[in-house]
C-alpha cells in the first residue's frame, strides 16, 4: 500500500486494479471512496492535492486521479511504453520509468521506437516525459 500526503491519503491494492482514498483530518484517516485504474498498480504519486497520478505495470499506462471528486474518478489515462513503473514530477514535467521492449512504444516524433533487444550496449529502460498540463 501507498500513502501520499496532503490532505488526501490514496493506497493502492494490485490485486484489485483500484485505489482507494481517504481524507486526512486532524491525524485521522476517513473513507472518501475507491477508483479502479488500469490492471496491476504499482506506483502512487500526488502532483497536487487534487490530482495523483497511478502507474499501471500491466496495462502499460498512466491513469490520472481526480481526488478531489466525490467519487474520485480517473480523468486522463495516458499510454506508455512497455512494463511502466514509477513517476515523478520535477520542473513541470512528468518523467514515467518503462521497459525498452518496443511495444506500444511511440517516440516523440510519432514513430514506433526500434527496441534493438539483440545490439548490445542499448540501454534496457526508457523515461518518457509528459506534459502533465496538457
Amino acid at each position: 500500500m501507498s500513502i501520499v500526503a496532503w490532505s488526501r491519503a490514496v493506497g493502492r491494492r494490485s490485486s484489485s486494479a483500484a485505489v482507494k482514498c481517504a481524507s486526512v483530518n486532524d491525524g485521522e484517516l476517513s473513507a472518501i471512496g475507491s477508483v479502479m485504474v488500469g490492471l496491476e498498480p504499482v506506483s502512487v504519486a500526488a502532483r497536487s492535492n487534487s490530482e495523483v497520478w497511478v502507474v499501471n505495470h500491466l496495462s502499460d499506462s498512466v491513469s490520472i486521479v481526480d481526488v478531489s471528486a466525490v467519487p474520485p474518478r480517473v480523468v486522463r489515462t495516458l499510454l506508455t511504453c512497455d512494463e511502466p513503473r514509477d513517476v515523478v514530477f520535477a520542473r513541470g514535467r512528468a518523467f514515467v520509468t518503462t521497459a525498452r521492449r518496443g511495444q506500444n512504444c511511440i517516440g516523440p516524433d510519432g514513430q514506433p521506437i526500434d527496441p534493438r533487444l539483440t545490439t548490445p550496449g542499448v540501454p534496457r529502460a526508457l523515461v518518457q516525459v509528459f506534459d502533465p498540463d496538457a
